[in-house]
């Protein structure tokens, strides 16, 4: 397992952000396994993401449980939990792009979050998200 550096750029609703994260990734089965954990309204979630060369999935757990599949040209259903109670959720995933090394990796991820009350009409959100990391010495 090795020690990382996660830059997280986020882009939706037309708003942008980046978050810079310290994590650990290893690799199992041939697919990337990165953990890291961030704070919602100073609650924990850990973050697992599972990456391969044409999925990505994402555990969360803590203060929001969800866990979301990401396929490009396909729609997967999830439910996103919290204090509060359950959402359910689908992402149709229109681009899903791993690159790079061990020590260098990147992901570029774009996709639609579509409510209950979306699913046939409008999405919610276009989202893009890249997720990079650098293997610390």
């Amino acid at each position: 397992m090795s020690e990382v550096t996660i830059a997280i750029y986020n882009r939706e609703a037309g708003e942008e952000a980046e978050l810079t994260l310290k994590g650990t990734l290893k690799q199992v089965a041939g697919r990337h396994h990165l953990l890291y954990e961030e704070e919602l309204d100073g609650e924990k979630i850990r973050n697992h993401l599972i990456l391969s060369e044409d999925s990505m999935e994402i555990r969360r757990s803590g203060a929001v449980e969800s866990c979301m599949r990401f396929v490009p040209g396909m729609c997967t259903d999830f439910f996103y939990k919290n204090r509060y109670g359950s959402i359910p959720f689908r992402v149709r995933t229109e681009e899903y792009r791993l690159h790079g090394d061990a020590c260098s990796l990147s992901v570029f991820l774009r996709y639609v979050l579509m409510t209950d009350e979306d699913l046939d009409s409008r999405p919610v959100e276009l989202s893009v998200r890249e997720f990079r990391w650098n293997v610390q010495a």
